[in-house]
């Protein structure tokens, strides 16, 4: 598990059309954000990566920093996050967004049915069709508003969400009071690192299957 404590840096903050921008100091993980808008998402951001709450909402286009976190003792990698729009507005622009992703964080909020049912409906099949393999960990975003909301969304159906669309693990959290902030993104990092060394081997096995291919051609001709 990552160990924030030890060692947690953010390095750098950019607009749309940055994006793993690590300097190969340390390997690069790219993670995702999406949700529908005023889910909580940039909120969860900030509370991670600046230790702030914002209580206005600020529509986001694209946003990306990085962040250097030790997943275990000695080893460092350079998450990469992506935050994106939820708006339909920006649907057409949000594919840009998901271009070698190893881990996507899909958002919903606890005091909002709709931005949750848009899990089911929306986001798991766009974030499917454009990144298939990448790992999913559902997120429920201002947990702290759930007790408060009419018609809140509970626990058991978040459980029951996660594994039916076969996320990797799921949390319950909130940017105002801090609520398992920290516990997302350790995870995150984690499935992102091990997402990555899955995909190096294959290409590596793909790499050496297709070598020796074409040495068998070469030596037939």
């Amino acid at each position: 598990m990552v160990n924030r404590k030890n060692f947690f840096r953010r390095r750098s903050t950019s607009s749309i059309g940055g994006g793993g921008g690590a300097d190969g100091e340390y390997p690069t993980r790219k993670l995702v954000i999406v949700g529908d808008g005023t889910c909580g998402k940039t909120s969860l951001l900030f509370a991670f990566t600046r230790d702030e709450f914002y209580e206005a909402y600020v529509p986001t286009i694209f946003e990306t920093s990085i962040v250097d976190m030790e997943i275990r003792p000695g080893k460092v990698i350079a998450l990469s996050l992506w935050d994106t729009a939820g708006q339909e507005a920006y649907a057409r622009l949000r594919p840009l967004s998901y271009t070698d992703t190893h881990v996507i964080l899909i958002c919903f909020a606890m005091d909002s049915r709709d931005s949750f049912n848009n899990v089911r409906d929306t986001w798991y099949p766009e974030v499917r069709h454009y990144c298939p393999r990448a790992a999913l960990l559902l997120v429920g975003c201002k947990n702290d508003l759930a007790s408060s909301a009419a018609d809140c969304v509970t626990r058991d159906e978040v459980e029951k969400l996660a594994d039916n669309i076969g996320a990797t693990s799921h949390f319950l959290c909130s940017a105002k009071t801090r609520e398992n902030v920290t516990e997302v993104f350790e995870t995150a990092a984690d499935v992102a690192y091990e997402a990555g060394r899955k995909k190096s081997k294959i290409s590596s096995r793909l790499g050496a299957c297709f070598g020796r291919r074409s040495r068998k051609k070469t030596e037939k001709a």
